[in-house]
């Protein structure tokens, strides 16, 4: 399948998931391979049939998990660290030192890092969400990768007509999409930065900002600028995160490159 028919049937997927959040529960199992690819933010706390909670704004509840089996946590107005094994499946999160501080009345955060401790098996269902599930029926965790917490290299363009325009290097052509609705830019010698707005599947960006050093007669950098400028919608795909552009324009695809986690905090602070 091309990555434009992925495309197409990714932001279906996520519609119709978001939409009706019972699917969640018929998610494919055995997608430990994907944890550790992006970094994960709470779309909802599903904890029985008629007990949902979703969150003011996902940003504030993200979790990370690393490769060395600890996991990055944020839980609004406090961050935090744990542990977490997993086989195929399965999966057991302990959750470790946590900031102390005073959220708001309305906050998740008691009961996101409750949820996380008791998580017992995961799955990603169709909208490349994951899907925490907790013991004996008593609901589960539904998660949808960020786009912040990790820098976004861009590993080629596929037009409509199936031809391709890929970088020489993808570390050289970069996003990084920042909580403050900013982004930051590398499009090859040149740095920018700029403002994004994202609403589901669709996202605009704006670059607002560019040093304009002479990169080389084969840089792409001006392409770059452009493609990104014009892209109109989002999906994340096989572990990428790929954008269309309007007009049948074509398809950015970036792979994820995490960040290195927050120092720990320590017991009670």
């Amino acid at each position: 399948m091309s990555i434009r028919s992925l495309l197409a049937a990714g932001i279906a997927a996520f519609a119709l998931v978001a939409s009706a959040p019972a699917l969640a529960r018929e998610a494919t199992p055995e997608a430990s391979s994907d944890l550790t690819t992006f970094v994960w933010e709470l779309v909802e706390l599903q904890t029985g049939p008629n007990s949902s909670a979703t969150p003011d704004d996902p940003l504030k509840y993200t979790i990370g998990f690393n490769d060395d089996g600890t996991v990055s946590i944020v839980a609004d107005c406090n961050v935090g660290s744990g542990t977490y094994t997993v086989d195929r499946s399965k999966i057991a999160i302990k959750v470790g030192p946590m900031t102390l501080a005073a959220c708001p009345e309305d906050s998740l955060s008691d009961q996101w890092i409750k949820d996380l401790g008791q998580v017992v098996t995961l799955s990603i269902n169709d909208a490349s969400e994951l899907v925490l599930n907790l013991p004996a029926d008593a609901g589960f965790i539904r998660l949808a990768p960020s786009l912040t917490g990790v820098v976004w290299e861009w590993t080629g363009l596929l037009s409509m007509n199936d031809t391709t325009v890929t970088p020489d290097d993808p570390s050289h052509y970069t996003i990084e999409f920042l909580n403050d609705g900013t982004i930051a830019i590398g499009a090859d010698c040149n740095r920018g930065r700029g403002n994004y707005t994202r609403d589901g599947s669709s996202i605009d960006m704006n670059v607002t900002a560019l040093t304009r050093a002479y990169c080389g007669e084969e840089s792409l950098s001006d392409d770059f600028i452009g493609y990104i400028n014009d892209a109109s919608s989002l999906v994340f795909q096989d572990g990428q995160l790929h954008l269309a552009l309007p007009m049948d324009g074509g398809i950015l695809s970036f792979s994820p490159q995490l960040l290195a986690p927050a120092a720990s905090p320590e017991a009670g602070q």
